[in-house]
C-alpha cells in the first residue's frame, strides 16, 4: 500500500512538471483549431489552479475541468484586424501576420484565455471547490459579465466618453450642427457593474458561511465527543456542576 502511495505522489510530481512545462510555453497565437486550442488552455487551467481546492484532482484528470461552467458560448468570433476590439486586443499585439491568417474565423482567444485567468482567480480566492455547484455557476456567471464588461471598456476607451451627433440640420444649406453626448454605452456599464456587485456580495457571503461553519467543526478537537457527552450545552454543565458541589 505504501509503495503504491508512493507511485501516485510520483506521477503527480511528473503531472505537475510537465503542466509546468507547458504552461510556460504556451502561445496564445500558435496555429491550432478551437479544439487543439481548448486542449492547450485547459493545460493552463490545471497549472492555474496549483494549490486550489481542485488539486489535485484537476491535475491528475483534465476531464474533471470540462465540467467547470466556463464559458462556451460567450466568445466572439474572431476576425483578426476587421475586429471593432482589434486596436485593443492582447492576442493581435502578439501575433505575427501568418498566424493571423490562421486565426479569421475561430473563437476569441482573447476573451478564453481572460475567462479561465479570471475563472481561475475567483475559485481560489473565494475558495470555491467541486463541490460547490451553486457558487461555481455564480462564478461562471460573474466572469460571463466581466468578459462583456471588459469589452465596453475597449469601446469607451477606442470611441471615447464623449460622442459626436447631429443636434439639428439647416434645411436650406444642408448643414449639420453637432453636440457633444454621453457614450450610450455607460449606462449599460452601470447595469453591468450593479449586477456585478450582486454577485460579488452573495460569493462573499458564501465564503463567510463556509469559512464560520469549518471554524465551528475546527474549535477544539473533541466536537463529536462533547454532542455525545451533551457537553456542548452549557446550561446541563451548569447543572452538573451545581448538583456536584451539593
Amino acid at each position: 500500500m505504501e509503495k503504491d502511495s508512493d507511485n501516485g505522489r510520483e506521477l503527480v510530481k511528473a503531472d505537475r512538471k510537465e503542466i509546468t512545462q507547458n504552461y510556460y510555453s504556451f502561445n496564445i497565437a500558435a496555429p491550432a483549431t478551437d479544439e487543439e486550442f481548448d486542449d492547450a488552455l485547459g493545460t493552463v487551467m490545471q497549472y492555474l489552479l496549483f494549490g486550489s481546492k481542485w488539486d489535485p484532482v484537476a491535475i491528475t484528470d483534465k476531464r474533471v475541468l470540462s465540467k467547470i461552467p466556463i464559458i462556451q458560448d460567450i466568445p466572439l468570433r474572431c476576425e483578426v484586424r476587421d475586429c471593432p476590439y482589434a486596436a485593443k486586443c492582447p492576442l493581435l499585439r502578439k501575433a505575427r501576420p501568418q498566424e493571423e491568417a490562421g486565426l479569421m474565423g475561430t473563437d476569441c482567444r482573447a476573451d478564453k484565455l481572460y475567462a479561465a485567468e479570471l475563472f481561475s482567480t475567483l475559485i481560489q480566492d473565494l475558495e470555491v471547490g467541486p463541490e460547490n455547484t451553486v457558487d461555481l455557476i455564480n462564478v461562471a456567471s460573474l466572469v460571463r459579465l466581466m468578459v462583456i464588461q471588459r469589452r465596453i471598456d475597449w469601446a469607451i476607451a477606442l470611441d471615447g466618453i464623449e460622442l459626436r451627433e447631429v443636434s439639428a440640420i439647416d434645411q436650406r444649406s444642408g448643414q449639420a450642427y453637432l453636440k457633444l453626448t454621453s457614450h450610450p454605452l455607460l449606462k449599460e456599464m452601470e447595469r453591468l457593474q450593479k449586477q456585478i456587485s450582486v454577485l460579488q456580495t452573495q460569493l462573499m457571503a458564501n465564503r463567510k458561511e463556509r469559512l464560520n461553519y469549518a471554524a465551528s467543526i475546527g474549535k477544539g478537537g473533541d466536537l463529536i465527543k462533547n454532542l455525545l457527552t451533551t457537553k456542548l450545552n452549557p446550561t446541563i454543565e451548569l447543572v452538573e456542576e451545581e448538583e456536584s458541589v451539593d
